[in-house]
């Protein structure tokens, strides 16, 4: 059976997802199958995703937003009175909480699904790699001999049981990380036509020829092309980084509260490599926070 009810046969399917494809990128006719499940699962989330769900979600990640920057704006207030242990506690949540809003307002998660995300926020991003779009997406764009790297189940034992080590990271690690994060930015900002021409072709492509087969709304269709106009790449970037800030913050909830733990208060000063690198850390979080911004505004339109 077609994904799309026969608005696509599978041919053309493969054709239409070829030509979104960059050069020497393209799919072979033996990932069929997987192109036609993918696009059946594109179309199943369409029709989920109504409008009062999407209405829902952005009013949800707006008010996580708001706290994210409530608590981000507390944090740094501590840091620059040198109560290090405290700021780093309001990092965290600031982090988890942002966390928590890109996923209403950019993966269109439920709120009831957000709820699920506890304080290992990176554990989040693992449940997006395990639904089925993105097995799908990795059978289709991974190459075999790199799909063997991809272990999900090992880095969430990483985030279950080493989180002291995640604690302690150390100033070079942490700096890494976050050079990291701004060669991704460089990275999608020089992507940036290529990836407004790959919108371009899915509306022309795909999201039209739904919306003469009655699939989509002409409600629907007008927020897409609103978003296409408005989107900017530098999201892709944040939400990346966001992950990578994720990892080295969720740790710091609980180790600056209590005495006992195996990492002390006192541990918190300018020589740990999460405190020295904490200014480096709010720069990121508030490139996050400002791209989310615009697009809760686009989603909106």
């Amino acid at each position: 059976m077609d994904p799309f009810d026969g608005v696509f046969s599978s041919d053309q399917l493969l054709e239409l997802v070829n030509e979104l494809m960059p050069p020497g990128k393209k799919i072979p006719p033996t990932k069929a199958d997987s192109v036609n499940r993918l696009a059946a699962l594109f179309n199943s989330s369409i029709l989920k995703n109504s409008e009062a769900n999407i209405d829902e979600n952005l009013a949800e990640a707006r008010s996580w937003l708001a706290v994210s920057e409530r608590d981000l704006k507390a944090s740094k207030i501590l840091y620059g009175k040198g109560d290090y242990g405290n700021a780093m506690i309001l990092l965290q949540q600031a982090t988890e909480k942002l966390v928590k809003a890109h996923f209403l307002g950019f993966f269109t998660k439920s709120p009831k699904e957000i709820r699920s995300i506890g304080h290992k926020s990176p554990v989040a991003y693992f449940d997006i790699f395990e639904e089925e779009w993105a097995t799908v997406l990795i059978d289709l764009l991974v190459p075999e001999p790199h799909k063997s790297k991809i272990n999900i189940k090992g880095a969430r034992d990483e985030i279950n049981y080493k989180s002291e080590e995640m604690a302690m990271l150390s100033d070079k690690q942490i700096e890494a990380i976050l050079s990291i994060c701004d060669v991704v930015e460089k990275t999608v900002k020089s992507q940036r036509k290529p990836i407004r021409m790959l919108m371009e072709n899915t509306l022309n492509g795909i999201v039209y020829p739904l919306q003469k087969d009655g699939i989509l709304d002409d409600k629907q269709v007008e927020r897409l092309e609103y978003l296409k106009k408005h989107f900017r790449v530098e999201l892709v970037a944040s939400a990346s980084s966001l992950y990578l800030m994720s990892l080295i913050t969720f740790p710091h909830l609980f180790y600056p509260r209590y005495p006992d733990g195996a990492i002390k208060p006192e541990t918190y000063n300018l020589e740990m490599g999460i405190v020295k690198n904490a200014p480096g850390v709010y720069k990121q979080l508030n490139k996050a926070i400002k791209e989310l911004k615009k697009y809760l505004i686009v989603r909106s339109g």
